[in-house]
């Protein structure tokens, strides 16, 4: 909190709204050389007596710590701190029009708690695009790894009209789905880097670990439902294209978990695996089959499948949970602060 008002009734208003600090003047800021206010800003939440100037400099201090900073105003005398700062939020109702030129955004409510929903909303649409690109390249890089494989030893397993029904079932209603996503524990987590990027090392981690399992999967059960076959049988290719379409969506599920987001939190998720599973049942029962080259499965065939998604899935977790551990631990190392999520 940064005002014009004296020492007392600065620390007195930040008191009340829950910023317990020390309170810095505008004169003793501008007595501090640049890495002794540097210092300071670290520790001190509460300025008075603050002058435009004295805005600009303790902006800097903070950006010099490599914080992204956002500063609100609504004067004229605003202007400089809201121009500089990474984001400059001006006042829509009592702001100047010098303020709301010079700030990125305008809060046309004048109410705070609109910029800790706004927030909200961004870290909410970052970590959906996460979990969406995560989820749809871990399945990519395990399509291609079992047709990669399987080839080599001249099996066609999926042809092209069953890889681009799991792309579709997969990469449509479920993964539109997550867009919706509620966000989870976004507000309880430290600010991620400046430079951190949508697929970043954890992202990274979590397609080679979970494009391996569902390679190693799915070789597994063609090579058991081949059972010595010189060729691929349609039983075999049945089995494996429907143990992909489910195992997707059951790495959907352990993405969301990663980013502290409740399995039942999005209907909407749930109504798009439930149809896209129809979809799935109406490829094997009915005269679609003829067009993708499927079977019907037999009861035993469900529990063999299940038996594979019971395999891979403690898999996943157990790397979830790992990558989860290295998070919090790489941000209370930085931060020493416990982490969530």
């Amino acid at each position: 909190m940064i005002t014009g008002d004296n020492a007392l009734t600065a620390g007195a208003i930040g008191a009340q709204i829950g910023i317990d600090s020390a309170v810095l003047t505008g004169s003793e800021v501008e007595a501090l050389d640049a890495e002794t206010l540097r210092e300071r800003v670290e520790t001190v939440d509460v300025f008075a007596r603050a002058e435009p100037t004295h805005k600009v400099r303790i902006l800097e201090a903070l950006q010099a710590n490599g914080h992204a900073v956002a500063m609100t105003g609504d004067g004229v005398n605003d202007a400089p701190a809201l121009k500089n700062a990474d984001v400059g939020i001006a006042m829509g109702v009592r702001g100047t029009d010098v303020a709301k030129e010079a700030s990125d955004i305008v809060l046309l409510d004048d109410n705070y708690a609109t910029i800790r929903t706004a927030i909200r909303r961004g870290r909410t649409i970052f970590d959906n695009v996460w979990k969406f690109v995560a989820y749809l390249l871990s399945a990519n890089v395990a399509e291609v790894a079992v047709v990669f494989i399987a080839s080599l030893f001249g099996f066609l397993i999926l042809p092209a009209v069953q890889l681009l029904w799991i792309n579709l079932l997969t990469d449509g209603l479920p993964a539109l789905a997550v867009g919706v996503d509620p966000g989870g524990d976004v507000m309880q987590r430290t600010p991620r880097e400046r430079a951190a990027g949508i697929i970043d090392a954890e992202m990274r981690r979590f397609i080679a670990g979970a494009g391996v399992t569902a390679t190693a999967l799915f070789l597994g059960l063609l090579w058991y439902t081949l059972d010595g076959a010189p060729s691929v049988t349609p039983y075999a290719m049945t089995m494996v294209f429907t143990g992909f379409v489910g195992f997707e969506f059951v790495k959907l599920y352990v993405v969301r978990w990663m980013r502290g987001t409740s399995p039942l939190s999005n209907p909407w998720l749930a109504l798009a695996v439930g149809g896209s599973m129809l979809l799935q049942l109406a490829v094997l029962y009915t005269p679609l089959n003829a067009y993708f080259g499927t079977v019907p499965l037999a009861l035993d065939d469900w529990g063999l499948v299940g038996l594979t998604y019971l395999l891979g899935a403690p898999v996943l977790v157990a790397l979830g949970w790992v990558l989860k551990r290295r998070r919090r631990s790489r941000v209370e190392s930085d931060t020493g602060a416990p982490a969530v999520s």
